[in-house]
């Protein structure tokens, strides 16, 4: 196998804090490692609640990483948060990591935040 190990962030996606609860936008959440996308956040569902589940796959535990959105439409990458693989599942369904889009009046510019930092 080519990325033996597993690390994921159980999160909530919001757009102006807002629930973001459509999989095509969720999908658009990434985990790049080594320049290469090892994860895309898959909307979910338990209890009735929308959760995103973000699975990122990785081969060393330590190698640095970046949580971003990749705007597919007009080809931009908008960086959340950097983090460590390290083979753990953060968040949970009572408290996800939170990655909030927040948008200004002159969009398309974007401003991107998270309420925890993924360690």
């Amino acid at each position: 196998l080519d990325f033996p190990n597993e690390m994921i962030i159980i999160a909530r996606l919001g757009r102006d804090g807002v629930p973001v609860t459509d999989s095509a936008t969720v999908s658009k959440l990434q985990a790049v490692i080594d320049d290469e996308v090892r994860g895309h956040g898959i909307l979910r569902k338990a209890f009735g609640i929308p959760y995103v589940e973000l699975v990122i796959y990785g081969d060393e535990l330590g190698k640095q990483g970046l949580i971003e959105y990749f705007d597919r439409d007009n080809l931009q990458r908008y960086p959340f948060t950097e983090f460590e693989f390290d083979g753990n599942t953060h968040g949970t369904l009572s408290d996800p990591i939170v990655f909030n889009i927040v948008t200004t009046n002159d969009a398309p510019l974007w401003r991107l935040e998270t309420s925890s930092k993924v360690h």
